[in-house]
Order: structure tokens, then C-alpha cells, then sequence
């Protein structure tokens, strides 16, 4: 056998020997790609099943155990503004929509803004009438959206999903002073009264609602 076969075989075998070591490195000694992030990532961006939408008609539920009910409108006073407080027997419901009333239908992220409209009488939840007191500032429905009827949601209940569902825990945070919705005092012949305040008591679950 001519020297130069003898090369030519020489040379395929080293070829055809680094071919195989690379396969077995990649197949048993490449570092796996971790998908769980990746999975995580894409679960978070598909609403489950009971994900509240823009468009909905809901309760607002606040969950403490003595003073906690349902938020609904009570007695109308002046300025066009309808007293908000909390009862354990009546519920008023509530549409979310957007500030815009767009994306009907879509479903709703912590962050996102949204406005809650009286399905009753079409009026909307924010500042109006008294100004500020012990409690925070008064929260009542008035006729007319402004700054202060723009709300977001806020995740306190430890869930890693973006989208908003029903019964979970979470806090109502007003855009303009970025304070947050409460229950503190008492309402004229309505029960407890419903203000924003500052959260200085984080333990408090006087600031966390549920939507039903």
C-alpha cells in the first residue's frame, strides 16, 4: 500500500474520530437548555381561565373578617357624588373598563388602568364630595370619569400570574396620589365607610379586596 493511501486513511480516521466526539459532547456533556423559565415566562402571558376581562360586571369584596363586605353605593349627597361604603347583604355591581372603554374582552394585567362604573346608574368610583379626614380621602361615585376614577390593581396574594382572577387577594390603588383603597369610619346610616389612604399598616387587611 502506497504511502499516500495510508495518509488519506490516516486523516479520514482522525476526521471521522473528531465527528464522533463532538456528537458525544453535545449529546451527553453540553450544558440543557432550562426551559422552566421560558415556560414560566409563557404561562404568564396566557390568561387562565378565570381571569377577569375589561368589560365585566363584578362584586368588589373587601375581606376583613369584622368590618369587610361588599363595596356598594349608599346614600346620594351633593355635587353630584353618591356615597361608597361596605355591607354584608347588599352588593352593587360593577363594570371594569378601561379609562378609554377600549379592549373590551381583554384580559386584565396588575398594572393595567382601569375605572369601576355603577352598573345601576352609569356613575363612577373615585374622589368626590368630602375632602381629606383621619381616613384618607372620601371615596364616592360621581357622574363624570376624571383622574381620579383611574385605578389599578396591585398582587398581594403571592401569585406569580400577570392577569387578574377572581378571588385573589389584592389591593385598589388610586392614580392620582397612588394611595389605596380602605375601609376606615363609618358611613351615614350606610355602614363602614370607604375611603384612599396610605397604607402604613401593611399587615392590615383592611386594603385588601377581592373581586367576585
Amino acid at each position: 500500500m502506497s504511502t499516500t493511501i495510508i495518509i488519506i486513511i490516516i486523516i479520514v480516521f482522525i476526521v471521522i474520530l473528531i465527528i464522533v466526539g463532538i456528537v458525544v459532547y453535545f449529546f451527553f456533556f453540553s450544558p440543557k437548555k432550562d426551559n422552566t423559565t421560558s415556560n414560566n415566562n409563557n404561562n404568564n402571558n396566557i390568561p387562565p381561565s378565570d381571569a377577569v376581562k375589561y368589560g365585566d360586571t363584578v362584586g368588589i369584596f373587601n375581606i376583613n373578617s369584622e368590618r369587610g363586605g361588599y363595596l356598594f353605593q349608599c346614600n346620594p349627597f351633593g355635587d353630584g357624588c353618591r356615597e361608597v361604603a361596605i355591607s354584608d347583604n347588599s352588593r352593587s355591581n360593577w363594570k371594569i373598563v378601561r379609562p378609554d372603554n377600549n379592549f373590551v374582552g381583554t384580559a386584565i394585567k396588575y398594572g393595567d388602568p382601569i375605572v369601576l362604573q355603577g352598573v345601576t346608574n352609569n356613575t363612577f368610583v373615585g374622589y368626590c364630595g368630602e375632602t381629606s379626614t383621619i381616613c384618607g380621602t372620601n371615596v364616592a361615585t360621581s357622574i363624570l370619569k376624571n383622574n381620579t376614577t383611574t385605578w389599578t390593581f396591585n398582587n398581594t396574594s403571592g401569585t406569580t400570574s400577570n392577569f387578574i382572577t377572581k378571588n385573589s387577594n389584592l389591593e385598589l390603588i388610586n392614580n392620582v396620589d397612588k394611595n389605596k383603597l380602605t375601609v376606615c369610619g363609618d358611613s351615614f346610616n350606610c355602614g363602614p365607610n370607604v375611603t384612599n389612604k396610605n397604607n402604613l399598616d401593611t399587615s392590615s387587611d383592611f386594603y385588601t379586596w377581592q373581586i367576585k
